[in-house]
């Protein structure tokens, strides 16, 4: 199990269904506050951290055992204990959207609904994730920061931004080495591609019109293999669409968790 730092939005909600939130690699919980925000009448709502970023900078990654997306949802399982949240409902984005099936395929027990956020069942093939390891303990992470805002916000989105976008991207420019390369190793060893038919949970699959990685259509094709999935798309957004748009991701979030919380 991979322990993970959190927050409580409202920590004295605690007659409120609980709703956890993971972000993407390389960003802190803050990417969520602005959607967790509209969300807090309804829920109890819980910010994770990935290992070593944000609240969790300064992990000694040596102490631990290594990092694996099914680590991380264990990691998640333990906050909902310490919370004493015997169910829950659990919405992640990129690698945490990858927390998001663990949770919904190997711990069914306790997440009542996950929604799997600009994700996949597999990202890539592992030596893409083994050369950007090696690029990173060469170069540091910065040469990548450019391409990687690229793919994170739609095309102007930056230039009419003052504030959460640019935050997002000190946020990854900041990101501790070691935690950037433990994240990219458990996603090399990720892979539910054989797996996303045995998903039976309820699963919200939220794409963005702009994400050329995890497109619209292959996230369709995720909620058509899980058994109750539904997917949808948020326009003029690419991956980290809870940014430039948490309005629409509350409003879809809020709907699909309050049905089945």
């Amino acid at each position: 199990m991979t322990k993970l730092a959190y927050s409580v939005l409202n920590p004295e909600a605690t007659d409120l269904p609980t709703l956890i939130f993971g972000p993407p690699l390389g960003t802190h919980a803050s990417v969520w506050a602005s959607v967790a925000a509209r969300l807090a009448d309804d829920f109890r709502v819980v910010l994770t951290e990935l290992p070593g970023h944000g609240a969790d900078a300064g992990r000694d990654f040596s102490a631990d055992e290594p990092v694996t997306v099914a680590s991380m949802a264990r990691g998640v399982v333990q906050i909902a204990d310490e919370l004493g949240a015997e169910t829950f409902g659990y919405a992640g984005c990129s690698i945490s959207g990858g927390v998001a099936q663990e949770l919904a395929l190997n711990h069914s027990d306790r997440v009542r609904a996950a929604a799997p956020v600009a994700t996949a069942a597999k990202f890539g093939e592992p030596q893409d994730w083994h050369d950007r390891i090696a690029g990173v303990r060469e170069d540091g992470i910065a040469p990548a920061v450019p391409d990687t805002l690229d793919l994170w916000f739609a095309a102007g989105f930056l230039s009419e931004d003052i504030a959460a976008g640019h935050i997002a991207a000190h946020q990854l420019l900041t990101t501790p080495e070691e935690a950037y390369i433990a994240c990219c190793e458990a996603l090399a060893d990720y892979d539910l591609s054989e797996r996303t038919a045995d998903i039976a949970v309820p699963t919200l699959w939220i794409s963005a019109a702009q994400d050329v990685v995890n497109t619209p259509e292959s996230m369709e094709q995720l909620a058509e293999t899980a058994q109750n999935g539904t997917h949808v798309t948020i326009p003029d957004a690419a991956h980290v669409f809870m940014i430039e748009h948490p309005e629409l991701a509350a409003d879809h979030l809020g709907e699909f968790f309050r049905n089945h919380l």
